[in-house]
């Protein structure tokens, strides 16, 4: 049968028990396949072999031209035309050849050469180099590169967390927590121990005649005000406060830290001492969530100086609210008790300790987390992919 090469476009004769097999064109050396032939289609008479000497030969016939293909054994093939050089043929391969059988004419030459099957099993078959490639298909591969950050969360160094956050609340202790602040300057303030006991810092001598602080007693002595409504600016004493100072900061921080001297420590430890030992995480976790309750109940509620501020400008006949009244001196009223009330601010230091305190709480918990799941167990870890 003759066909086109789907690469070159060169006129080939294939013979037609190829029909269906994997050809190599020998001019361009690429692949295709040979379609069928139809049922009943007659076969095409059969080429003669390239080079053989017939008696019945023209002197004008076409000479017949030999293609083969390196490193993979291909027949003679014969071409209508000599416009396209002869490829060199592999020494020391045997070439199989057809013959052209009849009597030939040059009229009527071969339409073609004829191609041999590939076969596709040969592993020394080279490809040829030819200026239209086949088309390959090709499998996008992707690759996302990402970078991490991990934190190891090791118990040889989470157990000094709790200790040292406690330390470093005891030292914000005599920090102020809450003040009287005008226009950002500080008129007097209390640190921890002066909210437990209702002591503040002193007022400065120029500013008396600005801000005082008036017991209740004081109050009701002034005239006009109302003796049994009527509320002094004094702080006074704070029982949560003064139970989060006493009972329960000092033994959890002795528990926080007595649990990293331990391993420091040489003489033999009473034997009460010793059977509360594996629990001991579990009891300084239990010290530092009582401190965290007690201290997130005093960052909800009012502190006294708040409260007793707050008081203070309500009870002032002068400032007196009346929901009824909708005038423009109600409204003044209502501005003067917000900008006494507003003079008293929490400071930054006590919102460090909350959050101290919730770290020594999640860090006591976590440790003891850790010595639950017992030795062996992987680390917990904290990563993060970008």
């Amino acid at each position: 049968m003759n066909l086109l090469c789907p690469n070159c476009q060169k006129m080939l004769t294939v013979p037609d028990q190829y029909a269906g097999q994997t050809m190599k064109c020998p001019l361009c050396g690429a692949n295709f396949t040979v379609p069928l032939l139809p049922s009943g289609m007659a076969s095409s008479p059969p080429l003669p072999a390239f080079g053989a000497s017939s008696s019945q030969s023209s002197p004008t016939s076409t000479e017949a031209e030999t293609y083969a293909i390196k490193s993979e054994p291909l027949p003679a093939f014969s071409t209508a035309t000599q416009s396209n050089p002869p490829m060199p043929t592999t020494p020391n391969i045997p070439l199989p050849a057809f013959a052209t059988g009849g009597s030939s004419s040059p009229a009527s030459p071969p339409p073609g050469p004829t191609l041999p099957p590939v076969q596709p099993s040969s592993a020394a078959a080279s490809t040829a180099t030819t200026s239209n490639p086949l088309p390959r298909p090709s499998s996008a591969v992707s690759t996302e590169l990402s970078e991490s950050i991990s934190c190891v969360f090791d118990p040889k160094i989470l157990q000094y967390v709790p200790a040292a956050a406690l330390i470093l609340i005891f030292v914000l202790h005599f920090f102020p927590w809450v003040g009287v602040y005008v226009g950002g300057y500080e008129i007097t303030s209390q640190g921890a121990w002066g909210i437990a006991v209702g002591a503040s810092s002193r007022i400065p001598p120029d500013l008396n005649d600005f801000f005082e602080f008036k017991t209740d007693k004081q109050v009701r002595e002034q005239k006009g005000w109302d003796e049994k409504n009527a509320s002094g600016n004094d702080p006074q004493f704070s029982l949560l406060t003064f139970f989060y100072l006493l009972p329960l900061f000092f033994l959890g921080l002795i528990a926080s830290v007595g649990v990293v001297a331990l391993p420091y420590i040489q003489t033999p430890l009473p034997p009460q001492l010793q059977q509360i030992l594996p629990w001991r995480w579990a009891i300084v976790t239990g010290i530092n969530a009582l401190l965290l309750l007690f201290i997130f109940l005093q960052f909800l509620l009012p502190f006294s100086l708040e409260s007793r501020m707050a008081s203070f400008a309500l009870s002032d006949p002068a400032l007196k609210p009346d929901d009824r009244d909708k005038s423009v001196v109600a409204i003044k009223k209502q501005v003067e008790r917000g900008k006494i009330i507003q003079q008293v601010q929490r400071t930054t230091w006590f919102n460090l300790v909350v959050l101290l305190h919730l770290l020594a709480t999640l860090t006591a918990a976590l440790v003891y987390w850790i010595e639950k799941r017992g030795p062996g167990k992987p680390l917990p870890r904290l990563e993060l992919r970008y």
